[in-house]
């Protein structure tokens, strides 16, 4: 992909690494192999996206490259609760693709690491991020 696309365009300014899977459950009841696959395809694909892209992009003397993940990368082992209301989430709260891709194009042109595309999530990810410095679990939305 990274030969095709210097061939086409001569540059790569944007890599977005996009793919994503969940297993939903507690740590010690999902198996060796869910695990596997959810960590070949969730950490493992963007590694090999950031390994095959950076050293261009750094030849090159600029570029992005932007890593998605879902709320699910936000959280512990998923509970029950989550898992059995995941569908409903998105077809309620999903955001338009374009949408999405418009904040994106924001976070590169403002040069920001983190964009959060549900701004509902900053007070969630505060209270866990607070409760982890109390060296507690926090049980709000998603675990």
């Amino acid at each position: 992909m990274r030969d095709a696309a210097l061939d086409a365009f001569g540059a790569v300014h944007v890599v977005h690494n996009n793919a994503g899977v969940v297993a939903s459950g507690l740590v010690g009841e999902i198996s060796l192999d869910l695990w596997k696959w959810v960590l070949d395809v969730d950490l493992w694909s963007v590694i090999h996206g950031v390994r095959t892209f950076a050293p261009l992009l750094t030849a090159q003397g600029e570029g992005h490259i932007v890593n998605t993940a879902s709320t699910a990368g936000l959280q512990g082992a998923v509970a029950d609760a989550f898992r059995s209301r995941a569908g409903a989430t998105l077809a309620n709260d999903g955001l338009d693709p374009a949408e999405v891709a418009q904040m994106v194009l924001d976070g590169i042109v403002q040069n920001r690491f983190w964009i959060i595309t549900h701004p509902a999530w900053h007070g969630i990810m505060a209270d866990r991020v607070a409760a982890m410095g109390d060296g507690v679990l926090h049980h709000g939305f998603g675990g």
